[in-house]
């Protein structure tokens, strides 16, 4: 998948699913996905979608998050909550709902 189709992937379900804080998406998420395909860095994110609001959690090189307490209490506060793995890798993107 291509930087622009992650976009659009990632914006129809912004549209379905959250009723608030959508810049969580179009100010920071989009800003992410750009930087990473500018620097075609090798790259995975945790994305968490809520009703009011977007995550993105960094992963490292092994899977797990660069900050674990930080997943950990979105995923506390926020359980009703929707997620999928992000991954750049040699400029192509997969996508993947993970909960």
């Amino acid at each position: 998948m291509k930087t622009q189709e992650i976009i659009n992937k990632m914006q129809n379900i912004v549209n379905r699913n959250l009723k608030g804080y959508k810049t969580d998406f179009t100010c920071y998420d989009k800003a992410a996905v750009k930087e990473v395909d500018a620097k075609n860095k090798t790259t995975a994110f945790i994305w968490i979608v809520r009703k009011l609001g977007t995550h993105l959690v960094t992963l490292d090189e092994n899977g797990n998050p660069l900050n674990k307490d930080y997943l950990k209490a979105i995923r506390d506060v926020w359980p009703d909550h929707k997620e999928y793995k992000i991954t750049h890798k040699e400029g192509t993107w997969t996508f993947k709902k993970i909960a």
